[in-house]
């Protein structure tokens, strides 16, 4: 009952050479490739086949947005991530402004191109991963808003979400809050959740939106079990480079940064101290890093964050260790940030800034709260391979 081995891509591009080395850098990461070399075969595609990824050649722009507009559109692969290929020349903006996640730069050497693909990969299997759903039967208590706990049996259950059996007379919408327990776990699995469908029968579909870093890691370890993957197969958890921090956000220097409003799982560690938390994608630098704003529900989510800023005070000659793991692509709902936070933290109130600067004014802000001096341009790899 475990997931498919092979991850499917779905690669448009007239160029022979770009598809010889595409096919070259991701048979390497065990990514099948099928490829296309005109928006019209692709949109066929895209409406016959499942994809987990989808890699477009911006040098046709328009055959480029026919694409994109073909992926937000099919059914099957709206979840797809949609990775663009670009020339040096063409900003990485207006690439992420026509809806890709990834933005890859054709003169990039393959071993930087096969690190980017690291980032694509995890969070293809990750998108998949969420859609999983293991037939099961448990209860669960159900709690919404201004109504009394509902007792009610499960049909399925994933790491996204689950299936729920209520009485037709229900008129079940909006947010609920959930508690349930997995089989044989002994910790009661407690989870914010949101109305996502309805059927006739009865069947209510609800997608988390609040689950701990714990409850979480506990369903993804009972979800393995039943399905069979085994932790080798997963891709291990990206290593990135802590360069600033506050109590709200922190800014990662990465080679290949994860999509804006990628949720993702953090593991901090400096001394003997080692810190889960969760945050969202706000601010994205292709090749370079990316901005997280912690998410932080509770006094204790923030707390743990506090603890980790005063171990870093204590002792400023430990370097500490961060890594992070894609858990979802958040892509309907815009994050916003509370205004006090924003006024509060310099780093949080420049991530809300992301628009006004260019990639090189902002890291020159970075650079100015740390009292560093500024620098003329961000650095781009110029090894001309792809291309």
């Amino acid at each position: 009952m475990g997931l498919e081995t092979a991850l499917r891509a779905l690669l448009v591009s007239g160029s022979e050479k770009l598809q010889r080395v595409v096919r070259r850098v991701l048979s390497d990461l065990d990514i099948q490739v099928i490829s296309c070399v005109d928006g019209e075969t692709a949109i066929q595609k895209l409406t016959r086949e499942r994809f987990e990824a989808v890699i477009v050649d911006f040098g046709d722009q328009a055959s480029a947005d026919q694409v994109i507009r073909g992926v937000q559109l099919a059914p099957g692969n709206k979840r797809a991530v949609v990775i663009a290929l670009v020339d040096p020349e063409i900003a990485a903006g207006s690439a992420f402004a026509r809806g890709a996640h990834f933005v890859l730069h054709k003169n990039s050497s393959i071993e930087r191109t096969k690190s980017s693909f690291r980032a694509v990969r995890a969070l293809m299997k990750r998108e998949r991963r969420r859609n999983q759903r293991v037939p099961v039967e448990i209860s669960v208590r159900c709690i919404w808003p201004g109504k009394a706990e509902l007792a009610c049996q499960s049909s399925d259950l994933g790491e996204g979400g689950m299936a729920l059996r209520l009485p037709k007379s229900l008129p079940a919408s909006g947010a609920v809050q959930l508690s349930f327990f997995v089989p044989q776990a002994f910790d009661e699995i407690k989870a914010g959740a949101e109305v996502a469908w309805r059927n006739p029968q009865g069947l209510v579909g609800v997608r988390f939106t609040r689950i701990s870093p714990e409850a979480r890691q506990q369903l993804k370890f009972w979800i393995d079990g039943i399905t069979g993957e085994h932790a080798e197969e997963q891709d291990a958890p990206v290593p990135a480079e802590l360069t600033d921090l506050s109590l709200h956000a922190c800014y990662l220097k990465i080679t290949a940064p994860f999509p804006l409003q990628t949720r993702l799982a953090l593991a901090m560690r400096v001394g003997i101290l080692d810190v889960r938390a969760e945050g969202t994608v706000r601010v994205v630098h292709p090749e370079t890093g990316m901005g997280v704003e912690f998410v932080q529900k509770t006094e204790d989510d923030q707390a743990k964050v506090t603890a980790f800023l005063q171990a870093l005070r204590s002792d400023s000659s430990r370097a500490p260790q961060i890594f992070v793991e894609p858990e979802e692509m958040d892509l309907e709902n815009t994050p916003k940030s509370d205004v006090d936070r924003i006024q509060a933290d310099p780093l949080l109130a420049l991530f809300v800034r992301r628009d006004e600067l260019s990639p090189t004014e902002f890291l020159n802000e970075l650079l100015s709260q740390r009292g560093g001096a500024p620098i003329a341009s961000i650095p781009v790899t110029a090894s001309p391979v792809l291309l």
